[in-house]
């Protein structure tokens, strides 16, 4: 398990309405990326986003940990 060999905590959650969402965060980089009904989501472009240490500065980062907040907290279930 990645907890025990190398102290990592790993969270899966899923939830099923629109828009479909694959979002990894991993320390300060989140990847970004969508499903849509014509490709499977290894065929869709991935964000790369940056989290800024600038409190007084809104990022599209920002909006997506809330984003995810918000479905962790509300319509997510956890998966493991």
């Amino acid at each position: 398990a990645l907890n025990t060999t190398y102290g990592t905590k790993m969270q899966v959650h899923v939830y099923d309405e629109l828009p479909l969402w694959r979002i990894l965060v991993f320390g300060g980089t989140m990847h970004v990326s969508y499903f849509t009904g014509g490709k499977q989501g290894i065929e869709t472009p991935v964000l790369e986003l940056k989290k800024s240490h600038d409190k007084d500065k809104s990022t599209i980062y920002q909006a997506f940990e809330s984003h995810i907040r918000e479905l962790w907290n509300t319509r997510s279930k956890n998966a493991i």
